[in-house]
């Protein structure tokens, strides 16, 4: 019997890290994006020549990575982000139901 060969990273044993046991700064998910992008620049073309992938198809995969690298680099993204939206919801929301509660009680 022959080895089993493996098909994704998360098929080899050993740890694997999660995103519970790191921190992953803003800057090194840039970082990621901006090599995932060359990295994609580089197989796509390869693909296209290949005929095994459309020129039209790798330029909009390689278009929505950049676009994504975009937004992270002008901070539109991220838990922190979120968080802070809702923060803010909340305590328009609790004035408002404050103020509302005011007048009811009059």
């Amino acid at each position: 019997m022959g080895e089993t060969v493996a098909k994704r990273l998360s098929d080899i044993p050993g740890d694997q890290l999660t995103l519970i046991d790191c921190i992953v700064s803003l800057e090194d998910k840039i970082k990621c994006l901006e090599r995932e992008i060359a990295y994609r620049e580089k197989v796509y073309g390869r693909l296209v020549v290949n005929g095994t992938m459309r020129a039209e198809e790798a330029y909009r995969q390689v278009a929505i990575m950049q676009a994504i690298l975009e937004d992270y680099k002008a901070g539109n993204v991220g838990a922190e982000r979120y968080w802070e939206a809702r923060w803010r919801d909340e305590e328009a929301l609790t004035k408002r139901l404050r103020a509302e509660l005011a007048l009811v009680s009059k």
